[in-house]
């Protein structure tokens, strides 16, 4: 007997299809971690250059399939991606995509369990905040603070967390009250596939004013040669 396949998933990799088959680059971004409502401004404020549908990655297994397309190349595009989406565009490159995607990024304060993904770094700095429970607070977390001038001072430059440790208790929350919000979200990007080009973020993450400034002091450096 065949199993009979739910409807929303025949739906699903319909839409998937023409998403797939509607655009000259295509990308896997990861949503995880991102907040719902979040989610609806981002998409909205790219709706009118990119289409994008988040499914199960066994049906965009199915569809890119469908669409002719080589499935190992999808895999490279899922590695890394906890909750997958599949994007399409006609009007980007994949350095776009790239820019466009970034511009989604925003820092939010670590919750407990967080994983710090580089080292968490208190300056020694005048936070401006009056005098108040905050000190004794900022001490208990390991965050050197003293009231000084009238308001509350961090006392000298302090490691506080290490690359790969996790944030536990009240720490993310009184990193916050310093402006130190270290947790990322947004879009990421897995990957793009253009006129059978694989790109990979790290080759995509281009310093365009750096660039630029490179162009100008190689031309300007040619010039002096020939002359």
């Amino acid at each position: 007997m065949i199993p009979k396949v739910m409807s929303w998933k025949r739906d699903t990799v319909t839409d998937l299809l023409e998403v797939i088959n509607n655009g000259d680059t295509l990308a896997v971004i990861d949503i995880h971690g991102v907040p719902a409502d979040s989610m609806i401004g981002m998409r909205n404020n790219l709706r009118s250059n990119m289409k994008i549908r988040v499914a199960k990655k066994q049906l965009m297994r199915i569809a890119w399939e469908q669409a002719g397309k080589d499935l190992t190349v999808l895999e490279q595009l899922f590695d890394g991606a906890i909750q997958p989406a599949l994007v399409s565009t006609a009007d980007y490159n994949s350095f776009e995509v790239f820019s466009e995607l970034k511009k989604t990024e925003a820092g939010r304060a670590a919750k407990p369990g967080d994983v710090a993904s580089e080292d968490i770094i208190v300056e020694k700095q005048d936070t401006g905040m009056p005098p108040g429970p905050i000190v004794g607070e900022l001490n208990t977390v390991g965050i050197p603070a003293k009231i000084m001038q009238g308001s509350v001072q961090i006392q000298k430059r302090t490691v506080i967390l290490e690359e790969g440790e996790v944030f536990e208790g009240e720490l993310g929350m009184m990193l916050s009250k310093i402006g130190i919000n270290p947790m990322v979200t947004g879009l990421r990007l897995c990957g793009t596939l253009e006129d059978g080009t694989l790109f990979s973020p790290s080759t995509l993450d281009i310093d365009y004013e750096q660039f630029e400034s490179d162009l100008i002091s190689y031309a300007a450096g040619g010039f002096n040669l020939a002359c």
